[in-house]
């Protein structure tokens, strides 16, 4: 199956307003789950299709 990454217009706006730190652990995550999109726990509810992921770097869950 072919994966791609989206971003919303509202993500973009918020993405713009962040300071380089927080963009770099942004941008590294995105990295990390466009290469496994198999990480994080599957959401319940209105969007069972995604996932999310707690923490950064070794601490995530798989």
């Amino acid at each position: 199956m072919i994966w791609s990454v989206r971003q919303t217009r509202r993500f973009s706006r918020q993405y713009k307003r962040l300071h380089g730190n927080t963009v770099a652990d942004v941008d590294a995550a995105v990295a990390e789950i466009a290469g496994n999109p198999e990480l994080g726990e599957q959401k319940k509810g209105d969007s069972p299709r995604m996932r999310w992921r707690s923490g950064s770097g070794a601490s995530a869950r798989p």
